[in-house]
């Protein structure tokens, strides 16, 4: 993730992130330079905690998932 914008009267936010782009729950192909989007305030009531806790270390958090959210790139 790199270059993260918020607006903090809205709770509008946007940040650019590179990886992997997933279909069907599989890996299909690398990104670069997308914009992910949404408002915080959606965001935090959509987030569903993944079932992959690993305890390896001090801080650990599963994956999380949130939906709709706006991606724009290629």
């Amino acid at each position: 993730m790199f270059g993260p914008s918020l607006n903090a009267n809205t709770g509008d936010w946007s940040v650019g992130c590179s990886g992997h782009w997933f279909e069907n729950g599989q890996i299909t192909h690398p990104v670069t330079e997308i914009t992910v989007a949404g408002n915080l305030i959606d965001i935090y009531a959509r987030l569903i905690p993944g079932s992959d806790l690993e305890i390896r270390g001090a801080a650990n958090a599963p994956s999380i998932l949130v939906d709709a959210l706006a991606i724009a790139g290629k």
